[in-house]
């Protein structure tokens, strides 16, 4: 798949944008399942070869799953044990389908317009090979705030869409702290742009059972 790029001289008309960074939410989660796939294997290696019996060991294995999910990943952070036991946070952003309320695992099910999810994912090793994980989206990124980035914004190509979504989530993880988890409906979330610029993240409470917040739209830096 070639990456998308919006090509447009100034912000893009509404069906360009939409189609375009439609074409550019399934190129992000395409790369996305490939790179959760590398990581499941580092941790099969890992789990095959017991090499993450010490800490030592352990802090490997978690600097190789934040380089090997490269963007996708926002930090990993470790609680150390012995015997291979162990505790690894790992805080990334996958793809979502809103029709099927579920996290994107394959590159066959990436749907027309996917979102994106902002996870924290944790995986407790018990020792002997033993794992268990659980997983919780906490911020949701639809496509239609993310076309608003482009139009409003100038987003035009998938790594803008990352970068912004990255801001958004550390912005987030601010003001979901400050509240104690009970973020207020329809808030406005200022974050940062690439250079000086800003913009807001107008978020909403996910109402289809899935907890969590949304980001329902991208308003830009003059709407207030």
């Amino acid at each position: 798949m070639n990456r998308p790029i919006i090509k447009s001289l100034g912000p893009p008309p509404e069906m360009y944008a939409d189609r375009i960074v439609a074409e550019m939410m399934r190129y992000i989660v395409a790369a996305q399942t490939k790179r959760w796939k590398d990581i499941e294997a580092i941790i099969t290696e890992v789990t095959l070869r017991r090499s993450d019996g010490n800490p030592g060991g352990q802090a490997k294995l978690a600097k190789r799953i934040k380089k090997a999910g490269q963007a996708f990943i926002f930090d990993v952070f470790l609680e150390p044990g012995k015997r291979g036991k162990y505790v690894l946070h790992i805080l990334d952003v996958s793809g979502f389908d809103p029709a099927d309320k579920s996290c994107i695992m394959n590159v066959t099910d990436i749907p027309e317009k996917p979102w994106l999810s902002c996870n924290a994912t944790k995986i407790h090793s018990k020792g002997r090979s033993l794992y268990d994980d659980k997983g919780l989206a906490f911020l949701f990124i639809t496509h239609h705030s993310m076309s608003r980035l482009a139009q409003r914004c100038g987003a035009k190509e998938p790594r803008d869409l990352l970068d912004a979504v990255h801001s958004i989530w550390s912005a987030y993880l601010d003001i979901y702290d400050f509240h104690k988890t009970k973020v207020p409906n329809d808030l406005r979330l200022r974050f940062t742009l690439k250079g000086s610029d800003h913009a807001y993240a107008v978020l909403a409470h996910h109402e289809d059972g899935c907890g969590g917040m949304v980001v329902a739209t991208i308003l830009p830096p003059d709407a207030f």
